[in-house]
């Protein structure tokens, strides 16, 4: 019987070839940070709110009118742009391109801190840039005492200015504060210096009572961030403060009680004060008098509402020895 013939061994069988992958999904390039612009007062408040800002992702851009003010503001890439208030194109070279800007002018007891002769002028000069330039949000820095009637030149123009910037169209924050606290603040850093002096006395106008509501800078400048964060915010008027009611008489004492010291308090009482006023005393003299007749304390503080309950406010004490122990 014949052989058969050999059946012939199946092919392999050949892979389906590898499906072609898919293109990954293309990532939209990441948006650059909002610019934030600070005017103002840059020393103190200013470098405070650079320095904030920075480290909540904002690029900042700081319109600086000397070399003190420059070196005070935090390392980093703040950008600077040299030129004061008085430069309506230094004004608006600095808000040019900006999502926001922030126009800082702390009051103290003493008065205005910076520029207090030209505030008004100041703030319709910003004001004007910004109706040049697309800014999406603008927080002029106010007083918790701001009326138009006021007897005291800042606060009385405080009122005036926050009827020149609610004219304008983009989200407008009128942020109005008590006194500032931290290092330079010209409030508690003053009596601190004091209570340290070596002299066994110290003058206090009137009698230290004037109610203030203290809040600390770097509080002051999470709020202006939030503001700049949260597009959802309206415009409106928002008054942030601290966490105690006290006196600057009860600050004098605390502090004298913390450095274990003794000092004679000499009053100038307020009647007395009040009668040079009416003598011929000069405008800043009077500013002075003014001002220890007003109340710097809020029954609406919006600190908390911005902040969070978890977010503690620092308290007078705690910006006592934060100011002690960049003094030692």
């Amino acid at each position: 019987m014949p052989d058969s013939e050999p059946v012939p061994a199946p092919e392999p069988a050949v892979p389906d070839p590898t499906p072609a992958q898919q293109p990954a999904p293309e990532t939209p390039p990441a948006e650059p940070p909002r610019v934030i612009a600070v005017l103002g007062e840059i020393q103190f408040s200013g470098a405070a709110l650079a320095g904030i800002l920075q480290s909540r992702g904002f690029a900042v851009r700081v319109l600086c009118p000397d070399d003190r003010a420059a070196a005070a503001l935090p390392p980093g890439t703040v950008e600077v742009v040299r030129g004061n208030l008085d430069s309506p194109e230094a004004i608006e070279q600095a808000l040019r391109g900006a999502y926001g800007a922030a126009f800082l002018s702390p009051i103290t007891l003493k008065g205005r801190m910076y520029r207090a002769a030209e505030h008004l002028e100041d703030v319709r000069r910003v004001v004007e840039a910004v109706r040049k330039v697309d800014l999406k949000c603008f927080v002029y820095h106010s007083s918790v005492s701001a009326h138009p009637n006021s007897p005291t030149r800042a606060l009385s123009q405080a009122a005036e200015a926050e009827g020149v910037v609610s004219s304008l169209k983009c989200n407008v924050f009128r942020l109005r504060t008590s006194m500032l606290m931290g290092k330079g603040d010209g409030f508690l850093s003053e009596l601190v210096e004091v209570a340290q002096g070596p002299a066994l006395f110290m003058g206090i106008w009137g009698y230290g009572g004037t109610m203030v509501q203290p809040v600390h800078v770097n509080d002051m400048a999470s709020c202006i961030a939030r503001l700049f964060e949260d597009p959802d915010i309206a415009s409106s008027v928002v008054n942030v403060a601290g966490p105690e009611l006290t006196t600057p008489l009860e600050l004098i004492d605390s502090v004298l009680q913390r450095l274990g010291r003794v000092k004679l308090k000499f009053h100038a009482p307020l009647f007395i004060l009040k009668l040079l006023t009416s003598m011929g005393s000069s405008a800043e003299f009077k500013e002075k008098v003014n001002l220890l007749l007003e109340a710097f304390y809020t029954d609406q503080n919006d600190s908390v509402k911005l902040l969070g309950s978890a977010r503690k406010l620092v308290t007078p004490r705690q910006s006592q020895e934060e100011i002690l122990s960049a003094s030692s």
